[in-house]
């Protein structure tokens, strides 16, 4: 059976977010001296976690 326009598009959000991170990330280091996890997660009213200062990680609200 064929995929469906639909089906295509949710396979195609799901692998979206996995793809953007590390373009996203590059132009967060570029645009953002610093840490810029703790800014993101500042700026986005969350708490950073302690490891959130590591070079390389994320911040996890």
């Amino acid at each position: 059976m064929a995929k469906s326009t639909r089906q295509y598009v949710f396979e195609g959000m799901d692998v979206l977010p996995e793809a953007l991170v590390p373009f996203v990330e590059k132009r967060l280091e570029s645009a953002l001296t610093g840490h810029w996890q703790v800014r993101v997660a500042e700026n986005s009213g969350c708490t950073p976690t302690p490891t959130a200062a590591s070079p390389g990680t994320r911040p996890r609200c």
